[in-house]
């Protein structure tokens, strides 16, 4: 079913297959922004579960997948992990994780009493299985890619075909938005059905055809040595960033249609949640082409600045309902650069450590992003807790947006700009001691 053979070298099947990973990026998208845009808000105004068990039902679900990406990443990485085997598993997860995708949207079929323990079962169930979609498709950046320019490349088109993905489900929540009194049971899991047909189908068609000459088989990496602590400060600092990160971009997104609903506009403003995926979209062009005239590095500080300046301006200025379309637009440009940046930034870490292509590395980064997603998922279920019990929901709603993504993206520049530190300090200690021997052979000359 798989292609096993090397295909000829040439830069036009690196292109050919970065256009079907961008397709199979597109279907693993439709899962991760429904997780992302239609979990809490499902579970709360369409299932009826209390915002505490909201908070449980995500919380639960995040952290067990943060811990089976340890787990599988470890598995894998004791064996050679190819482009090809990376591929199967890409649809062997996309088929596990539709299954209990569906079982969670169909929980609102199910008598009030039974809802939370089934969620709370479905939510666990899915997100193990995404565990085993989601890393192998993230290690094929650093398989698929024989340098830093292409890993930018694959980076810009992956969060491109991740923006279509979002407007996928930004456009399925906004039609649900316009209406939500009318909205019957059950047609959040005809939606779910829908894109995991998709997802699966995506998922086929990137296993087919040939794969890049340029592609690697991912070490059997060591554990890190004493001699490798300055690289593992870089890692531990770029986990750290991604954190951060990911927990500013999940708050301000998942509370996104909770606003939506609530703000005191006209219908249309339901487009919030659309602006920022088309932004998301439309951004790559833009990213890539800095990344490539100076760095994906000055790429991350540029965007997190952008998403700094469009999270105040939404939630602070008083803008009205254009000003706020505007700048849920620009959160979306300024999420594309973060993400095109950090996978660009880490792919490339991963390769000066020798360790491209491995799935424990690769997991270790989504375990980060997945400890942020978590505790932004008890940021939504804390600010929906006092939703419950105070007027003004949507000032407390725009309150939560605000502050803490911001607070939480002055940490993230912080830690990357100390780990960018860090790395630039060995070569700069190296080049002393070079000097330092060039003056001591002139001395004995």
């Amino acid at each position: 079913m798989l292609p096993r053979r090397r295909s000829k070298p040439g830069a036009d099947e690196l292109g050919a297959f970065c256009w079907r990973y961008g397709l199979g990026h597109y279907g693993k998208g439709l899962f991760w922004h429904s997780s992302e845009l239609l979990f809490a808000f499902f579970l709360t105004e369409q299932a009826g579960l209390p915002a505490v068990w909201m908070g449980t039902v995500l919380i639960a679900g995040i952290l067990s997948s943060a811990g089976i990406d340890l787990l599988v990443g470890r598995a894998l990485r004791r064996r050679a992990f190819t482009i090809e085997r990376a591929l199967q598993l890409h649809l062997i997860g996309a088929w596990a994780s539709a299954l209990p995708l569906i079982a969670l949207f169909a929980t609102d079929l199910l008598p009030q009493g039974a809802r939370i323990p089934y969620a709370l079962v479905a939510a666990l169930a899915y997100r193990i299985a995404y565990a085993f979609y989601d890393i192998p498709q993230n290690a094929l950046v650093a398989l698929a890619a024989p340098d830093a320019d292409a890993r930018a490349r694959l980076s810009a088109l992956r969060l491109a075909f991740s923006g279509l993905a979002a407007i996928t489900v930004a456009t399925i929540l906004t039609a649900i938005l316009l209406d939500v009194q009318e909205t019957r049971a059950g047609h959040f899991a005809i939606a779910a059905i829908a894109m995991s047909l998709v997802a699966i189908g995506t998922a086929w068609r990137v296993a087919q055809g040939p794969v890049p000459t340029g592609a690697k088989e991912a070490p059997s990496p060591r554990l890190p040595s004493p001699e490798h602590d300055t690289k593992s400060l870089e890692a531990a600092g770029l986990l750290a960033t991604m954190a951060f990160a990911s927990f500013a971009i999940s708050l301000f997104t998942s509370l996104e249609p909770y606003y939506a609903a609530a703000a005191a506009f006209d219908a249309p403003t339901r487009l919030i949640v659309l602006a920022a995926a088309v932004g998301l979209t439309c951004s790559q062009i833009l990213w890539l082409a800095i990344a490539r005239r100076w760095s994906a590095e000055t790429v991350l500080y540029v965007a997190s600045l952008t998403m700094v300046s469009a999270i105040w301006f939404f939630g602070g200025a008083g803008l009205g309902y254009f000003g706020q379309i505007a700048m849920a637009g620009f959160f979306g440009i300024a999420n594309g650069g973060v993400g095109m940046a950090l996978w660009t930034v880490y792919a490339n870490s991963a390769s000066r450590r020798s360790a491209a292509g491995d799935p424990f590395t690769f997991a270790l980064f989504t375990c980060a992003a997945k400890l942020g997603i978590g505790a932004a998922g008890g940021g939504v279920a804390y600010v929906m807790f006092l939703r419950e019990r105070a007027d003004g929901p949507e000032h407390l709603i725009r309150l939560g947006m605000t502050w803490p993504p911001i607070t939480a993206l002055g940490l993230a520049l912080f830690c990357f700009y100390w780990t960018s530190r860090a790395r630039r300090a060995p070569a700069h200690r190296h080049s002393s001691r070079a000097v330092g021997v060039d003056r001591r052979e002139k001395n004995r000359i």
